[in-house]
């Protein structure tokens, strides 16, 4: 086991230092969030590129939210974005439509899923190549997936200037994968014109096992946003391009420096809602009025926020602009003696509904267990016997029937009830493949932990985990994990927590593993007479969101010490499973998958091996029956995980160590392989999983690998530590700039 100097983190603050006053400097200190910035993310002539457009007010603004979302790889791409929006600035004409940032996410939101939705393959391709030399209407590229998309997004843009829902467009493209072929196929055939592109259509590769479909309520702003853009030119701010890319034009920069911007300026300051506005809000309404004055043209402004409906409106800070289910509204405003034509467009509340369909299954004395015995009624009040496995990210339930042949999906207008056990065959062999060999471990804390002593030296620490403050108030995590046990679920502290605890470290934040939909776990808190949380939080309240597609309500979201509690995973596909052995599935590593079970007061190791792992510092996948070829070959951004488990220190300074001697000969051959192949969305990912900075994450691979014996081969030669570091570096820096095609 390896020593080494343990170093202190401090959380990631965006503070300036107030001036020193009366006190002589030889030079103005730098603030913090741009040394923060400087530190590997951005160069000087980025940070002064940024700061020089944007301004230093909203580039601090953007740099901060970067960093405390968790994402300050995203640092050098809002550089990118800059330098590339340079070159699409345009002067405004007489039909200009500018989307501000909320709304221009929408709909790159819609954009980004479609693409993700449209997979392409290398069989794909050999299997095509001869079809699209075929049709001479089509492009003769071998990159299927690209022309199909593109295909679709035209598509959307023009079915939603005419009318019809984007919703409809991109349920087509659901169900196509799915196995509904026609309704797609008959969509883009039209438009195509040429009965191929069926056939065509028939050999795309769609995948919504992971991120789908946008929730209802981007959908619904996009197709807004949609309805405010048509028959116009479209334009986005600076701020807007820099956080969200994109083609479209960009607004013209005036002299912010000159009175009459100055003046301006302060004019949206002094409405009634102008506190509400973010600087870099403000800049943006104020590059838009200013280019609206010089050019005498009256543009749309197309926007789904509140505050900029408000401050454009001049209504008090309270007013609600427009409705959640209202059409898009337009008024002319007049800010400073420019005329603005308001194109106001509502965000629709998601439809998720207050109580699950799975939570009616559970009560206080009978927790909803995986495998119990469960009667389906079907729409056409057909019934049949099966055995409860888990549930959809609405709640829905989801059950084995046909001795377990069909794992089945209910819909809305069906229902599942609890029947005795006996009436149901127990075909609950359906053990994951993965996991058959697992030896689950059970430690009751009340027994003899004389073979894992550090559970019983860690013991109180453990226990004093369910009383822990949540986000520094009064409240504690026991009041959260009662709440669930009260509606009939149950719920576990797992990962990082229970590992920190185990190797005498204390973690800064816990995550619960619970078997409660997160809407049944959302309004359990936001109604509790505790005060447990609210939406939005208000002032002394703990803020509560939620985030239905990926299962997880978070208590205090901006806080490093906050709760999350996240449903179970389902290690077989989307939803979420009632087993706490495929949630263990789900995860990364052995001693990630270690659970402390708050209510039975014991420690649960599903995997058989995470206790043991933590005793010896191991790093193991759970995965891949632990072999690291198969699991970092599959997922880039595991090697980041690996990278960063390795690195860590316990209480006393040793380090983590690979479970397999081979282990870091394996990671390092896949991670020059990947900083050579990944594309950006997995490359940003990578960085974000790494929570080091350049240097550190240098650091990291030079000690992790300087003791490697060169094992696998590339290009004919033998993988050495210069490989390894040149492969962070190209990671870290990112793809070169690339000017407009």
């Amino acid at each position: 086991m390896e020593k080494g100097g343990k170093k202190r983190r401090k959380k990631l603050k965006v503070q300036i230092a107030p001036a020193q006053l009366g006190v002589e400097q030889p030079a103005p200190l730098r603030p913090e969030i741009d040394r923060r910035a400087l530190d590997g993310w951005l160069t000087e002539p980025q940070l002064t590129g940024l700061q020089t457009q944007l301004s230093a007010g909203v580039a601090r603004q953007l740099i901060g939210e970067a960093f405390d979302s968790g994402h300050p790889s995203a640092l050098a791409t809002m550089a990118d974005n800059v330098e590339q929006a340079r070159k699409r600035v345009k002067r405004f004409g007489s039909t200009t439509a500018v989307v501000l940032g909320d709304g221009h996410r929408a709909w790159r939101r819609v954009e980004r899923a479609v693409d993700d939705l449209l997979r392409d393959a290398d069989d794909l391709r050999r299997d095509v190549d001869g079809l699209l030399r075929d049709v001479p209407d089509l492009p003769s590229s071998s990159d299927l997936a690209r022309d199909v998309k593109n295909l679709i997004l035209r598509q959307l843009v023009s079915e939603a200037r005419q009318g019809e829902a984007l919703t409809g467009v991109l349920h087509d493209v659901a169900n196509y994968a799915r196995g509904r072929r026609d309704p797609l196929n008959l969509r883009l055939g039209r438009s195509l014109g040429d009965n191929e592109a069926a056939e065509m259509l028939d050999r795309l590769p769609l995948d919504l096992s992971t991120l789908g479909l946008p929730s209802p309520s981007v959908i619904a702003q996009a197709e807004g946003v949609l309805m405010g853009l048509k028959d116009h030119e479209v334009f986005v701010g600076l701020p807007t391009a820099a956080t969200q890319g994109g083609d479209a034009a960009v607004v013209f920069g005036p002299d912010r420096t000159a009175d009459e911007y100055q003046r301006l300026s302060e004019t949206l300051r002094s409405r009634r809602a102008g506190a509400l506005l973010s600087e870099a809000q403000r800049i943006e309404l104020a590059d838009v009025i200013s280019e609206a004055r010089t050019r005498e043209v009256e543009p749309r402004i197309v926007t789904t926020n509140w505050d900029v409906m408000r401050v454009l409106r001049n209504l008090p800070p309270a007013a609600e602009p427009i409705g959640p289910n209202d059409a898009p509204t337009q008024a002319d405003v007049q800010v400073d003696g420019v005329t603005l034509h308001l194109f106001s467009v509502a965000s629709p509340r998601n439809p998720f509904p207050l109580r699950s369909q799975v939570s009616q299954l559970a009560s206080d004395q009978f927790p909803i267990q995986f495998g119990q015995a469960v009667r389906v009624t079907f729409a056409d009040n057909k019934t049949a016997d099966g055995r409860l496995y888990g549930y959809t990210t609405l709640g829905n339930a989801r059950v084995l029937l046909d001795g377990g042949e069909i794992l089945y999906a209910l819909s809305d207008t069906e229902s599942v009830a609890s029947i005795p056990d006996d009436l149901v065959p127990n075909f609950l062999g359906v053990e994951h493949p993965r996991t058959q060999a697992w030896e689950e471990k059970r430690v009751p804390l009340t027994g003899d932990l004389g073979r894992f002593p550090e559970v019983l030296e860690y013991r109180d620490a453990l226990r004093d985990l369910k009383t822990r403050q949540v986000a520094g108030r009064t409240l504690s995590v026991n009041q959260y994990t009662d709440l669930i046990r009260g509606s009939g679920f149950r719920s576990y502290i797992v990962g990082g927590a229970t590992r920190d605890i185990l190797i005498g470290k204390d973690p800064k934040d816990i995550d619960l593993a619970s078997t409660q939909p997160v809407v049944d776990t959302f309004t359990a808190i936001v109604s509790s007479p505790d005060g447990l949380g609210k939406k939005g939080g208000r002032q002394g309240e703990l803020e509560v969101r939620r985030n239905v597609p990926f299962g997880v309500v978070q208590v205090e979201p901006s806080d490093e010490t906050g709760l999350d509690i996240l449903s179970t995973h389902d290690a077989s596909g989307p939803g979420a499973s009632l087993s706490l052995e495929f949630d263990a599935l789900a995860r990364d590593f052995t001693v990630n998958a270690v659970y402390f079970d708050v209510d039975g007061d014991q420690i649960i190791d599903p995997t058989g091996r995470g206790l043991d792992d933590l005793q010896g510092r191991l790093v193991r996948f759970v995965q891949g029956d632990g072999k690291a070829d198969e699991v970092l070959k599959k997922e880039p951004v595991m090697v980041a995980r690996w990278i960063k488990l390795m690195s860590k220190q316990d209480a006393a300074g040793w380090f983590f160590r690979a479970a397999e001697v081979g282990d870091p000969a394996v990671a390092l051959k896949w991670l020059v392989h990947h900083a050579d192949t990944m594309e950006e969305l997995v490359r940003t990912r990578f960085v974000d999983r790494m929570v080091a900075n350049p240097a550190e994450a240098e650091a990291r691979v030079r000690r992790i690998f300087e003791l490697v014996v060169a094992q696998a081969e590339d290009d004919g030669r033998p993988l050495e530590l210069r490989d390894a570091v040149a492969a962070i570096q190209k990671i870290y820096k990112g793809p070169e700039p690339t000017g407009l095609e």
